[in-house]
């Protein structure tokens, strides 16, 4: 015998006879309580599933955001080092950012609404010179949270990273009508690039260089 399902009539029959309920209706409510106590079981096992996820989630970005702090650390101590230790804690620096990527990405498997562990994989990625794969993870938090200033700043910082000039310039145009105040997180990102680059043009043909240094002044002479 199903002694839950012996327990959920027994509790109908303590209702029934406080409520006054007819026979006929008693009956009824014995014929529907195991259906009702099964989806009842069904509803409370799906809320643990999601409660027991969530909780998982949150213990993966606690993971990902300590290694995320243990490798700033390092980098922090590393001009302090030479020789074999310097070379020691670069290994442990990429590890923790390593560890850091992949507990994210546990992180959102379990919690793709999670704003934090797309900031933080984006970072932990930049870190490494992973730009793409930031540029797409943060393109994925920002279709959650549109609005979120960090992971648009990780976003452009990214963009530029991978020398994106053409969609640059268009997403600027966009954010001048729509954020302006993105837009000059973008604008910033933008001189820094350009500040980097003719210095140093790289495998980029010097022309680019300048054609982004001439579409800037444009920018700066039309907003005076």
């Amino acid at each position: 015998m199903n002694t839950r399902f012996t327990l959920g009539w027994l509790a109908a029959a303590v209702v029934c006879s406080v409520f006054g309920l007819a026979p006929a209706a008693q009956a009824q409510e014995e014929r529907q309580q195991p259906q009702d106590v099964a989806a009842a079981g069904s509803d409370m096992l799906t809320q643990s599933g999601v409660a027991n996820a969530a909780q998982q989630a949150l213990f993966a970005y606690g993971s990902g955001d300590r290694d995320l702090k243990k490798a700033a650390k390092l980098t922090a101590k590393l001009p302090e080092l030479e020789g074999k230790k310097q070379e020691a804690a670069e290994r442990k620096i990429a590890k923790a950012y390593e560890n850091a990527q992949a507990s994210f990405r546990e992180a959102l498997g379990l919690d793709p609404k999670m704003i934090e562990a797309y900031v933080g994989l984006g970072e932990a990625f930049r870190a490494t010179g992973m730009y793409q794969e930031s540029l797409q993870a943060l393109t994925l938090g920002l279709r959650v949270d549109a609005t979120n200033d960090v992971m648009f700043a990780g976003w452009a910082e990214s963009l530029m990273a991978l020398d994106r000039l053409g969609d640059a310039t268009q997403a600027y145009a966009q954010l001048l009508e729509t954020n302006p105040a993105w837009a000059g997180v973008l604008m910033g990102e933008i001189k820094n690039w350009l500040t980097q680059h003719q210095a140093d043009p790289g495998n980029l043909d010097p022309a680019d260089v300048q054609k982004m240094a001439d579409w800037i002044a444009q920018q700066e002479s039309a907003a005076s």
